[in-house]
């Protein structure tokens, strides 16, 4: 018999031992076969495979391709990845299609001769325990001689080889047809493991013992040990359970891990998939066989995407001894093996080569062991059904289970029992198309067929065990199945923006999602059912009918809800024969967690006792989740006013007189609704908030004062000294707004005060976070600037010049222009006056050095227009400038606008003496 072999050593060196696959050709050529449709060549190929490694994943298999042309990798996360060769048949077939040239690298058990596609070549490697007989190397196949040393065969190498195993990860090598290898490195999960170690012990009961963190420690605790001998091998003489059958001699042993726990390091590996071993200090391996599962706490796994700190439920399971002379079973011959209870022998878990610590004792266990319960674990919601009887028949009323749910058996004092398997009556069997394993484990059944009578029917299971020592026995459960329509989702995904409404309006906050998937699902007979079963009128206050996070069945969302059915036109209705839709109206509550998804089940109640399974005809469910609007949509900037790249500070222009101080003058006062975008419309829709000033000692804008020192919020007074918070609402939205106290204006002009938003809620339940900005009351007039024609204002060398609204104006900071000169107003008896052009001008003065040109006008102000009886303008408002100096001279023209707010621009223009 010929092995084909793959190297089983560490990276490296590419060797040939017994546990392989190589695969190479004698001749092709550069075309390689499309993979997956993705990976068209064996760079592509090849990139995958380094792009798994890099992502953190790890290979879980290794097989060799049907047509023998390559390799396909299996990995933890990923998609398989196949890395091929496209071998052609040479002269033998069409030139290009793939071919049996793949080389196969063997050597013979019985004659020890290397052989290249079943051809000896005449080589016969030395066998040696520490190295493989064959290794690639150079792109040539080198085998061991007697020297311990490896020899070129001058035999080339080419294709694909892989060398590793799971213990130590695999090496994928490609050689090209010169031989030059390209090389890549694949972890597995053994060779990823960098730490075992002992958490402790969930369950050791023994004396002087205490729990840190749930756990007795591991000095403190053991695993317990009862040792069996089988007296004879009668009992089990015709045991149809799946192991093999004890003889008189076996010696088997009962081990308690009592609740023992090991951490995995990384925690990314599935540890569960491996082997390891139980091994002392001399790497004796202990009787037993390892196992690792999911770590439980209680009655709950913790998965691993959940937990993610690797840690394991470590599981021993008896290995049969054959043959024991009874004096062997003495404790003097186990404690050769586990040590005393003053002097244990001490274990450590290993897989391959990286050991634990050695922590685990055994002990001996004297108790007596026996099996006196079975357990019926429902698996659908976790409840344990425990039924006790020392007899062979469990006493007690049958219990009620689901049809078409898999319930699990479980004896009590699990490791006493050997083997167990499961036994119906053979016409319950087929009447209830019961479905199960005779000899599964766990064991576990399924009732498939529904009770179609109000007349509870009772089905025997016998359960038949053999303990450790060889003894039979057998316990029987009676179940009472009770139908059930089964749980049928009704629609995808849902999700409700929630809005501000009252709790009685059903026409807002609600879902509303047809049965349409429900009738189809249940098929003609099974609606029918339905339509007479359902109890509408039970069904929306069901305590077990309820909405829960995914995942969570114990959080539910309680008194949030009210459930209705709409018939076809959309009426309520209680039949079930009319209902066509079920409608969920909420209300705000804020047990609704916005970043969970839920699941909304309905259990239909029954009209019928004792027909249904929990009295529940069906359940349908739907998954939805929630959603407000994002605090940015309700509090929502406006660019034009929060101008800065990261739109923290809001350049606040004053608009219009929204009250006077005591002297007359305008408040500085800036309603918010400016700087926000549909305030009002916003607060509206249920978004409440509270505008308050800074008051932090720590942060003093000007003046040694804090913003709360500086200036006042209100709405509606704005003369107020004693505000510095608002509580925004729906009334008071329109008139919110910020104002520099009157002794402090002229220092907290333009400063950057901070303003808290504090407490916003969304209708009064949803929370957001705290915030803040920075606000600068502003002038439109003292921001602005002043323009002349052409760019300066011309004047004539001799005599004077007046200069009018045409020579030149004022822009806000807006850009938006405005007359220097006096204008038309009318009042409010239709007669004509002289006003300034905009309402928030208090006053224009014109000046000048006095050298190049002089301002001949009475203090500098324009002189007032002369206006007809129909306002139109029969003289302008003028500045007159008389030239001082020579023709060419040029100045400045200087200007001051102060408005009504008392704030002053002072600026200048060109003049040019011409």
């Amino acid at each position: 018999m010929n092995k084909k072999f793959l190297s089983a050593i560490l990276f490296g060196a590419l060797m040939v031992t017994s546990t392989g696959t190589f695969v190479s050709c004698k001749d092709y050529d550069d075309d390689i076969d499309q993979i997956n449709n993705t990976l068209n060549d064996l760079k592509s190929q090849i990139a995958a495979l380094q792009t798994a490694v890099d992502n953190g994943d790890y290979v879980t298999g290794i097989t060799k391709t049907a047509d023998g042309k390559g390799m396909t990798f299996t990995f933890s996360k990923g998609s398989p990845v196949t890395v091929t060769l496209d071998v052609k048949d040479g002269e033998a077939g069409a030139p290009g299609t793939p071919g049996k040239d793949a080389q196969q690298v063997t050597v013979d058990e019985k004659t020890g001769e290397l052989k290249i596609d079943g051809e000896g070549t005449g080589i016969f490697p030395t066998k040696d325990a520490a190295k493989a007989p064959v290794k690639a190397d150079g792109g040539y196949w080198y085998t061991l001689n007697e020297k311990g040393e490896y020899v070129n065969t001058n035999i080339p190498v080419s294709g694909i080889t892989v060398s590793g195993s799971e213990a130590d990860g695999y090496t994928l090598t490609v050689y090209d047809a010169k031989g030059t290898p390209q090389v890549i490195e694949l972890p597995t999960a053994s060779s990823l493991i960098s730490e075992i170690e002992f958490v402790g012990y969930r369950s050791y009961t023994g004396t002087n013992v205490s729990k840190e963190n749930g756990f007795v420690p591991m000095h403190q605790g053991a695993v317990t040990y009862k040792a069996f001998r089988v007296a004879s091998s009668e009992p089990m003489k015709n045991w149809k359970g799946n192991k093999a059958k004890l003889k008189a001699g076996d010696v088997t042993v009962a081990y308690n891990t009592n609740g023992l726990v090991a951490r995995i390091t990384p925690n990314n590996i599935d540890a569960s998939t491996l082997k390891f071993s139980l091994v002392n200090s001399k790497n004796a391996a202990a009787p037993l066989t390892v196992s690792l599962s999911e770590f439980t706490n209680g009655n709950a796994a913790l998965t691993r995407a959940a937990s993610k700190n690797g840690m394991y439920n470590v599981n021993f399971a008896c290995e049969v001894i054959g043959n024991v002379p009874a004096a062997d079973i003495a404790n003097s011959a186990w404690e050769k093996k586990f040590g005393t209870s003053a002097n244990p022998i001490l274990f450590g878990l290993t897989s391959s080569t990286l050991p634990s610590k050695f922590d685990v004792a055994m002990e001996s266990q004297t108790a007596a062991m026996s099996i006196n319960k079975v357990k019926i674990d429902d698996t659908t919601n976790g409840t344990d059904i425990t039924a006790t009887d020392p007899t062979a028949t469990l006493a007690g009323n049958p219990h009620k289970i689901e049809s078409n749910k898999t319930y699990t058996l479980s004896l009590e004092e699990a490791a006493f029992v050997y083997d167990s398997y499961l036994e119906f009556q053979e016409d319950q069997a087929l009447y209830w198309k019961i479905e199960y394993n005779q000899a599964d484990a766990p064991m576990s059944f399924t009732v498939k067929r529904m009770p179609d009578s109000q007349t509870p029917a009772t089905i025997n299971i016998t359960v038949h065990y053999a303990q450790m020592d060889g003894i039979v026995g057998k316990k029987v459960v009676s179940v009472t199945p009770q139908t059930n329509l089964n749980g049928i989702q009704l629609s995808d995904m849902k999700k409700l923006d929630i809005v501000a409404a009252d709790a009685n309006d059903l026409s807002k906050n609600s879902i509303t999602v047809p049965l349409s998937k429900m009738v189809e699902a249940l098929g003609n007979d099974g609606y029918i059912t339905w339509k007479a079963d359902a109890d509408l009128t039970k069904t929306s206050t069901l305590a077990n009918g309820n909405i829960y996070i995914i995942g969570d069945n114990n959080a539910p969302i309680a008194d949030t809800y009210v459930v209705t059915f709409l018939k076809s036109d959309g009426k309520i209705t209680t039949n079930a024969a009319e209902a066509a839709s079920v409608r969920f109206t909420f209300k705000n509550n804020a047990a609704i967690k916005l970043d969970q998804n839920y699941v909304a089940t309905i259990n239909f109640a029954s009209n019928k006792a004792d027909k249904y399974y929990g009295n529940i005809v069906n359940t349908v469910y739907f998954p939805l989740s929630f959603s407000i609007p994002a605090f940015t949509d309700l509090l929502q900037k406006d660019e034009n006013v929060f101008m800065d790249e990261k739109q923290e500070v809001a350049s606040a222009y004053m608009l219009e007189k929204y009250d006077e101080t005591a002297s007359g003058e305008w408040t500085s006062t800036y309603k918010f609704k400016g700087a926000f975008k549909n305030l009002a419309a916003n607060v509206a829709k249920g978004f409440t908030f509270t505008f308050a000033l800074d008051n932090d000692a720590n942060n003093k804008p000007a003046d040694n004062k804090t913003s709360a020192e500086l200036a006042l919020i209100a709405a509606g007074s704005y003369n107020s000294t004693a505000t510095t918070s608002v509580a925004v609402t729906a009334a008071n939205a329109n008139d919110v707004a910020i104002t520099l106290r009157n002794d402090y204006k002229a220092k907290s002009y333009g400063k950057a005060l901070t303003v808290k938003v504090t407490a916003p809620k969304y209708v009064g339940v949803y929370t957001y976070d705290a915030t803040s900005f920075k606000i600068k009351v502003l002038s439109p007039i003292k921001e602005g600037k002043f323009m002349a024609e052409g760019g300066a204002v011309k004047i004539a060398a001799t005599g004077t010049t007046d200069i009018t609204k045409n020579n030149v104006w004022g822009e806000t900071s807006g850009a938006q222009r405005y007359e220097l000169f006096y204008g038309a107003s009318k009042k409010q008896d239709g007669t004509f006056d002289n006003a300034w052009s905009r309402k928030d001008i208090k006053g224009v003065k014109f000046s000048s050095d006095g050298i190049k040109f002089t301002v001949e006008n009475e203090d500098g102000v324009p002189t007032k227009a002369q206006l007809n009886a129909d306002g139109t303008t029969k003289v302008e408002s003028t500045i007159t400038l008389r030239a001082v100096g020579n023709k060419g001279d040029r100045s400045k023209l200087k200007v001051a606008v102060t408005d009504n707010w008392n704030y002053t621009i002072e600026k200048e223009v060109d003049v040019v003496v011409e």
